[in-house]
């Protein structure tokens, strides 16, 4: 029978119809309810904002300068526009307004409320690309002064460090050549004198760290104002492509690596030649990988890390566990790189490095001529000073004891007076 097949394509038609309607029907109410707050979407959607603070001027935030999206189908994109007017007193009332329904949700309203706060309180910072474009030549120097005495500031630390730790090292070479031969024993004061040095290399590796990074953030500070041209020069970090403060912040870290550690390769070129040549291969592989991109950074990062563990780390470890000699290729830099993870072993750095710094300047004063006789009256003045200061102490202290028990004597008497 041909009637049913003819009533199944109707039954389909007809529920598509009603599907259609009811689309429609939601779609039109839709179109017809405001938004929280606001109006409907040809009206504008306004809302308000209540703040807990003033501005000095009627200040205007616009979203769309400040959220950058790419279509203006994103979701994320917003057009929404607020007005703070200027009020003497707190709350501040701001009226936000947009052309679409979208522009006064909550997503748009927690933006307003940010970049309204961010306005009040942030304002330098969320108008630096504008100053800096408005003043260019004055935000280039600045950054490039500021970036130069950090990277000169950092440069002397690690210099300072590691050269005096390759002179420290040189002569406990020249001690031990003189042990082996048999023209100097082993004594109290050779213990002394290494006690003395290894309090002066006790605050080494937090130096020389801390001047890494110095130096990174003086670079940092230096490359600032050229993000767009460091996108010409190194092409490879195209991932970075819009977020220029990432692109720097990359960029820098592997060139101050790379610098700091062809610097203390070159320290310590003539007295660990064989370590000296792993930093400086090292250091001049990332200036070379830098050009590669991203993955050629991520590469050289996994190079070098397990460069440093298998020569400093897992080779002196093996001829110390199999009892063996080290060969002459195997040599050590010293404590450069075992920075404390406690406030005890900082505390101990600064202590013995601070008492290193005094040995040494009563050493260097002694060389002055009558240097050692001032400082021999310093110490006695020193010394009269420090005894003065306890026979008071002990003086009040005295006082203090016999006080108290004439206070206890008067007061038994008069408790057995009554």
């Amino acid at each position: 029978d041909p009637r049913p097949r003819r009533r199944e394509p109707r039954k389909a038609m007809q529920r598509a119809l009603l599907a259609v309607a009811l689309v429609a029907i939601l779609a039109s109410a839709a179109a017809q309810t405001p938004a929280p707050g606001g109006e409907v979407e040809g009206a504008g959607c306004p809302f308000t904002l209540t703040l807990p603070w003033t501005y000095e001027n009627t200040t205007s935030v616009d979203l769309s300068e400040k959220v950058e999206v790419e279509g203006e189908d994103n979701p994320l994109a917003v057009t929404t526009v607020c007005t703070c007017p200027l009020a003497a007193e707190p709350p501040t009332v701001c009226t936000c307004e947009g052309p679409k329904s979208d522009d006064c949700d909550s997503y748009a309203e927690i933006l307003s409320g940010f970049f309204l706060f961010a306005e009040k309180f942030m304002g330098v910072f969320m108008h630096i690309g504008e100053f800096a474009a408005k003043y260019h030549i004055e935000h280039v120097a600045f950054w490039a002064i500021l970036g130069s005495i950090f990277t000169w500031i950092g440069m002397i630390i690690i210099l300072y460090s590691e050269i005096k730790a390759v002179i420290i090292t040189r002569e406990r070479d020249e001690r031990d050549k003189l042990v082996e031969g048999g023209y100097l024993a082993k004594n109290s004061s050779c213990q002394d004198l290494f006690d003395r040095e290894e309090g002066s290399l006790a605050p080494r590796p937090y130096l020389t760290i801390g001047g890494g990074i110095l130096f990174w953030v003086g670079m940092l500070c230096q490359f600032v104002p050229f993000c767009h041209i460091l996108g010409l020069i190194f092409p490879g970090l195209v991932f970075f492509h819009g977020l220029c403060i990432v692109f720097v912040v990359v960029g820098t870290l592997v060139l101050a690596a790379s610098t700091f550690l062809f610097v203390i390769g070159l320290c310590w070129s003539c007295t660990r030649p064989a370590a000296a040549g792993v930093l400086i291969v090292v250091a001049l592989l990332g200036d070379v990988m830098i050009f590669g991109g991203l993955i050629s950074i991520a590469i050289w990062l996994v190079l070098a890390g397990g460069i440093f563990y298998a020569y400093f780390g897992y080779a002196p470890s093996y001829y110390e566990e199999q009892k063996l000699d080290r060969p002459d290729w195997l040599q050590d830099l010293g404590n450069w790189y075992k920075v404390g993870t406690s406030l005890e072993e900082w505390k101990e750095a600064s202590t013995k490095g601070y008492d290193a710094a005094v040995a040494e300047s009563r050493d260097f004063v002694k060389t002055i001529p009558g240097g050692k006789e001032s400082l021999s009256a310093a110490d006695a003045a020193t010394e009269a000073a420090k005894k003065a200061a306890e026979d008071a102490q002990a003086a009040a202290q005295k006082a203090a004891d016999e006080a108290q028990a004439m206070a206890k004597k008067t007061a038994g008497q008069d408790s057995g007076s009554v």
